[in-house]
């Protein structure tokens, strides 16, 4: 049996990752962890986690790992207080592969405790640019630790490829 993890910190990524959940939820090879964090959690954007609720899919671990303010200074407590959360869960599980979509700094710690506890991280949209945002730095970031890309388009494959310097699987 595999052991995967799924972290989903936005309705957004949510929408696109919901029907691999569902899938690999089902199938009797994997064992699969789905975390909720980010906005998920917060009034302000929905509290979208009743939409998990409502597909019916286990939820392993919530961390709350929302910043109080919109700030760099909160931002930065909330992704060092998510990897000592993140370090001690990843521990006592030890997945075979991390499986993260998109550029939210939600993705930071766990993708930082990933690579350091040498578990595989699976990179979903990486390559892809967003105008005027520090989105595009956390993507790189993510992409550059992961193991293997999933990319929407060729321009998005070559920046991966730039990335990472050609030495990663690509799909």
């Amino acid at each position: 049996m595999i052991n995967l993890c799924i972290i989903t910190a936005n309705r957004a990524e949510y929408g696109i990752l919901s029907e691999l959940i569902k899938k690999l939820d089902k199938d009797k090879s994997f064992n699969l962890d789905l975390i909720v964090t980010g906005s998920h959690l917060n009034k302000k954007f929905g509290n979208t986690l009743s939409e998990i609720n409502k597909d019916k899919i286990k939820i392993s671990k919530i961390f709350k790992s929302f910043p109080k303010e919109d700030t760099k200074l909160e931002i930065l407590k909330s992704i060092t207080k998510s990897t000592k959360h993140y370090s001690n869960y990843f521990l006592k599980k030890k997945f075979d592969l991390l499986i993260l979509f998109g550029d939210r700094y939600e993705l930071i710690a766990p993708s930082l405790t990933a690579f350091f506890y040498n578990i595989p991280i699976a990179h979903i949209n990486g390559g892809d640019i967003t105008q005027g945002s520090l989105d595009n730095n956390i993507r790189n970031f993510l992409s550059a630790i992961s193991s293997l890309h999933f990319v929407t388009n060729k321009y998005s494959f070559k920046r991966v490829r730039d990335i990472t310097g050609k030495k990663k699987k690509y799909l």
